[in-house]
């Protein structure tokens, strides 16, 4: 008899956690298969969340800024400006810039009426830098501003889905025979 309630209370501990999925036999080649399917769509779904912030930034980046002016405003400060205004957050490193021979207090002066975020931006890095250009990188979280050389070292691979734009192109067998003239004479007959 008391082995009876082990077995009784073992059975009442297992059942809740078995489901038809546990009790199935499955394969090991329908178990692999299972879990590329889910990984799969684990990647598909944060590549669409990448691809809406990538978006929305994109968005903001194109949006016009009402008024901007900076006079003799350090660089840092009107970067500090622009981000705030746009919304985007920005990922920059003065310490490399120090080390590139760049300041980050030099004066910036603009004043600009709507124009695109990415033009305002555009234009403050250039006054930051007329040696080494600036440029910038958009991230699916943050821009990403870095100078030209190291923008360089780090080459950003993008992929496009061009089914929209592929035509297959038929076989024609019935084309006429367009061969060029042999010895001199035409090939073409009437």
């Amino acid at each position: 008899m008391k082995w009876h309630n082990h077995f009784i209370i073992l059975i009442a501990f297992i059942l809740p956690f078995a489901s038809s999925t546990y009790l199935s036999a499955q394969t090991l080649d329908e178990r692999i298969a299972n879990m590329r399917l889910k990984r799969q769509q684990l990647r598909c779904k944060q590549q669409d969340q990448s691809i809406r912030r990538y978006r929305a930034l994109t968005h903001k980046l194109n949006a016009p800024i009402s008024h901007i002016q900076f006079n003799e405003t350090p660089a840092k400060e009107a970067v500090r400006y622009w981000a705030k205004q746009t919304g985007i957050p920005i990922y920059l490193n003065w310490k490399r810039f120090i080390d590139y021979g760049l300041e980050t207090d030099i004066p910036i002066s603009l004043n600009l009426h709507n124009v695109p975020a990415h033009v305002a931006l555009s234009l403050i890095l250039r006054q930051v830098s007329l040696d080494q250009p600036l440029h910038y990188n958009l991230r699916p979280h943050y821009l990403h501003i870095t100078i030209q050389e190291e923008d360089s070292r780090h080459p950003i691979l993008r992929a496009y889905n061009i089914r929209a734009i592929q035509h297959h192109v038929p076989d024609f067998t019935d084309a006429p025979d367009l061969s060029l003239p042999r010895n001199g004479r035409s090939t073409f007959k009437d």
